[in-house]
């Protein structure tokens, strides 16, 4: 068997139940190889070859294969920029000042396109530099204040916190994917 190759056995083969139930679904089936691409020339999983691709977009973040997941999160940004572009329009529009009810819509349609996946990257606080420097403009603007003004001051006059906040408290607060693994009664958790 080559470093690139799985083999699936039949029950019958190999008891083990671990990979027997894996099915290869050939045009959807994809292989990202990250770092050095001659350690893989090509994936085999039993005898079909997998195709090999620099990046793939998985459940809406995409993965690249020489690129960190910043790639993925600058993708998010510039999602979240359409998104708060396009609530900054209709605001307008509806003639909507309230520099709190702004925010509520910031956090209801903007925040959790910069929140996505924040699970897997968000623990690392500059691959969010571009997502916190959106809100950062956007609490800017809302204020009428310079590009200069100082983050901290903007920051406390709307009573906000920077997102890597909210990031860190959907992983450890919000979503106890972290039960799932642990045999702790439900009174407990």
């Amino acid at each position: 068997m080559s470093a690139c190759q799985v083999t699936v056995y039949d029950e019958e083969e190999d008891p083990s139940p671990r990979l027997s139930h894996f099915t290869l679904t050939k045009p959807k089936t994809k292989v990202v190889t990250f770092g050095s691409k001659a350690a893989c020339q090509a994936f085999v999983f039993n005898s079909n070859e997998v195709e090999r691709v620099e990046s793939y977009r998985y459940l809406g973040f995409e993965f690249h294969a020489t690129k960190n997941l910043a790639h993925g999160v600058s993708q998010l940004v510039s999602a979240a920029k359409k998104a708060m572009h396009s609530m900054n329009r209709r605001c307008a529009l509806l003639s909507i000042s309230d520099p709190e009810l702004r925010c509520k819509l910031f956090d209801s349609l903007v925040l959790p396109i910069l929140s996505y996946a924040s699970e897997v990257w968000g623990v690392d606080e500059k691959i969010g530099d571009a997502a916190e420097l959106l809100h950062r403009q956007f609490l800017k603007h809302i204020l009428g204040v310079r590009d200069s003004t100082t983050n901290v001051i903007v920051l406390a006059e709307l009573g906000r916190f920077p997102l890597c906040f909210h990031w860190w408290q959907q992983i450890f607060i919000g979503t106890p994917w972290w039960q799932h693994n642990l045999d702790i009664p439900s009174s407990l958790a």
